[in-house]
């Protein structure tokens, strides 16, 4: 099921994307005004700090040490907040989460994977849009 960020916005437009180093899963909103979208990226802006904060995963496994970082992120017309998160070691992977705006159009992508992620997250991000226009 796709995440609700905010009731105000209703389902998203969802679309996913595998290959062998990395999982994505991007969900698109459009808000009624810019005004809205900046409210909501400003909520999440103000509660990111958090969650560089929070316990370490299960994921690091014994003596595993995990490095979470959060800031600000922009790109191909976008802006908002980023969430990376490391686990190293013999499995290492990467997660990251981002929220960004453009306009009153809102996107959450949540990727998973090899090292590559941030650059098929960047890569994403620019489709979505040069399909917005």
């Amino acid at each position: 099921p796709a995440p609700r960020l905010d009731p105000a916005l209703g389902e998203p437009v969802a679309a996913g994307h595998s290959s062998g180093e990395v999982t994505l899963h991007l969900y698109a909103w459009a808000t009624s005004v810019p005004m809205v979208a900046a409210a909501i990226l400003d909520q999440a802006e103000a509660e990111a700090p958090d969650c560089a904060s929070a316990p370490p995963s299960p994921d690091a496994g014994p003596g595993g040490r995990i490095v979470r970082s959060v800031d600000g992120w922009a790109g191909s017309g976008w802006t908002g907040v980023r969430i990376r998160t490391e686990v190293p070691g013999p499995d290492a992977s990467v997660r990251e989460t981002r929220l960004v705006r453009s306009d009153e159009v809102v996107v959450l992508v949540v990727a998973a994977g090899g090292d590559p992620v941030s650059r098929v997250v960047d890569d994403h991000l620019a489709a979505v849009a040069d399909r917005l226009g």
